[in-house]
């Protein structure tokens, strides 16, 4: 990536999308990790993106598996810090 990244880049959708589904490059991921910390929008949204997970495991799994973390294996700090972060800010 050699031109400069915006943070209207980063907030691009399919940037959150492919983040969320474990399909950046190291320095992207990195780079919308970073933006995460700054931009409300954009944990509301990979906190709408986890819910729906969730909700579509529930939907469409075996019962006994309702209760399996929807948080991805590789980042459940991250996430469970960006969702603290969005909870404070929206209450």
């Amino acid at each position: 990536m050699s031109e400069k990244i915006t943070a209207d880049y980063l907030c691009q959708s399919l940037n959150i999308q492919d983040y969320f589904l474990g399909e950046t490059d190291p320095t992207m991921r990195l780079l919308l990790e970073k933006h995460l910390n700054e931009c409300d929008e954009c944990v509301a949204e990979l906190i709408a993106l986890q819910r729906l997970r969730a909700l579509l495991r529930l939907a469409f799994s075996d019962p006994s598996d309702c209760f399996e973390s929807s948080r991805p294996r590789n980042r459940p700090r991250t996430m469970v810090a960006l969702k603290n972060r969005l909870d404070v800010a929206t209450n």
